[in-house]
């Protein structure tokens, strides 16, 4: 009979344990959820208009050294690259005018090269916006940079 209440009393103190740790573990999930955004600001408390530039702007800076720094965000922006460049890139039935002004020495090292591409895709995946200024004398592009 003695066993019995041991047993009883052994299970009631593992329960008491078993829900203290749940509790502890939930509470170390809140505090590392804090530290993760500590610095950043709910969308919607933004303004009603939308999101502003000055927001936009200092957000994307604090993604583009994730992207750096992180090892996860640095994975993600690689799945993301090579998920949507795999097949390349294909320009089917360009005329000749076209494939000069493509193949142009800036056109080429701002949008048309696998340097450029790499490039154009860290901004999408960081900025979400990607700006192309172009002249109409010389049909030559450039890159916007989204802090200008």
């Amino acid at each position: 009979m003695e066993d019995n209440l041991d047993i009883s009393a052994l299970n009631e103190q593992f329960k008491r344990l078993e829900t203290e740790n749940f509790e502890l573990s939930e509470s170390l999930a809140n505090l590392s959820m804090m530290l993760d955004n500590q610095g950043w600001t709910p969308v919607y408390e933004q303004q009603k208009g939308g999101i502003l530039l000055e927001d936009l702007k200092r957000a994307s800076a604090q993604l583009r050294e994730l992207a750096i720094g992180n090892p996860l965000i640095k994975r993600g922006a690689k799945l993301r690259s090579s998920y949507v460049w795999s097949r390349g890139v294909n320009f089917p039935r360009m005329t000749a005018r076209v494939r000069n002004r493509m193949l142009s020495n800036q056109n080429e090292r701002f949008i048309f090269s696998q340097e450029a591409y790499e490039e154009l895709e860290m901004a999408a995946y960081t900025d979400g916006n990607i700006f192309l200024l172009g002249r109409d004398s010389d049909t030559q592009f450039m890159r916007v940079p989204l802090e200008e």
